[in-house]
């Protein structure tokens, strides 16, 4: 429930069935162990997920140890458990999960012939995971300047799952690198999330509607600061991306702050990129201070 409606309550509820279950059945519980651990790395909380998933077995096990040291960039640990989980299930899932590994390694045409391979072996039902390797499969295009086969792999996820928030994030963000405000703005329109929120503040700002992307950007910083004060590990990144964003010269310090605190946590490609620009700002910065104390 907490995946279809998004809401964290659901997790809170999770939790405490999975508790309650271990007290009844302290012994051989995967479930309990797994239902613990997928509500750990809902919480960004990577480390309690990984070393939750090394307690369990079987394939969902694996699943959650690839995700969770993905998170924190122990790539070798990642394509071990990788390698294990295909061998274990050559499945759209695991080969999905695979090309995350071999992505993270920089190794681009493996990660997507995985998800080529992934597409091939889909059985009727995987609804949601075709969904996603399609979204995934456009972003490795995407990044590839291959726009026209990125837009159609965005809009294929889309036919199956309508409204896949993933999908529409990653088209909206391909429509806005191309100029296409308007298609961007209705994409992102149709996400509840604060990605979308701050998608929609960006294409303010590249039209030049700057008092616009302010109170956009005003609106988001309220939600996630509340999230945050919910869970000190969740959407800190954001929140930082926000703030540089913006660019005023008083966010800066903070938005190092919090990725400084983020890379604890959390080590992936997209943390580091925004943690070497909050760096790079908050440089820019202390020699424009020195500049006007001088």
């Amino acid at each position: 429930m907490a995946r279809i409606t998004g809401s964290e309550d659901w997790y809170s509820k999770a939790e405490t069935a999975a508790h309650q279950s271990l007290e009844n059945l302290p012994f051989n519980n995967d479930g309990a162990i797994l239902t613990l651990a997928i509500s750990a790395e809902a919480e960004h909380d990577f480390a309690t997920a990984a070393s939750l998933a090394e307690q369990a077995s079987g394939g969902k096990a694996l699943a959650i140890l690839v995700t969770a040291k993905l998170a924190v960039v122990d790539i070798a640990d990642a394509t071990t458990a990788d390698d294990e989980l295909v061998d274990f299930s050559p499945s759209m899932g695991s080969l999905t999960l695979r090309s995350l590994a071999l992505q993270a390694q920089g190794d681009l045409p493996g990660a997507i012939r995985d998800l080529q391979q992934a597409i091939a072996v889909e059985q009727p039902g995987e609804i949601r995971g075709s969904a996603l390797a399609r979204t995934l499969l456009g972003k490795r295009h995407a990044e590839q300047g291959e726009v026209s086969t990125a837009r159609a792999l965005y809009q294929a996820a889309l036919t199956i799952v309508p409204g896949y928030p993933q999908a529409l994030l990653d088209l909206a963000d391909l429509e806005s690198q191309q100029g296409n405000y308007r298609k961007a703005e209705r994409l992102y329109a149709q996400v509840d999330d604060p990605l979308a929120l701050l998608g929609l503040a960006r294409v303010k700002a590249a039209q030049g509607k700057v008092a616009e992307a302010r109170e956009q950007w005003a609106e988001v910083e309220i939600i996630l600061r509340e999230k945050i004060n919910e869970n000190p590990l969740d959407h800190r990144r954001e929140l930082a991306t926000l703030l540089l964003e913006r660019g005023d010269q008083n966010d800066i310090v903070e938005a190092l702050a919090l990725m400084q605190a983020e890379v604890q946590n959390r080590r992936d490609a997209e943390t580091l990129a925004v943690f070497d620009w909050a760096r790079t700002e908050a440089a820019k910065h202390n020699k424009l201070s020195q500049i006007l104390n001088e």
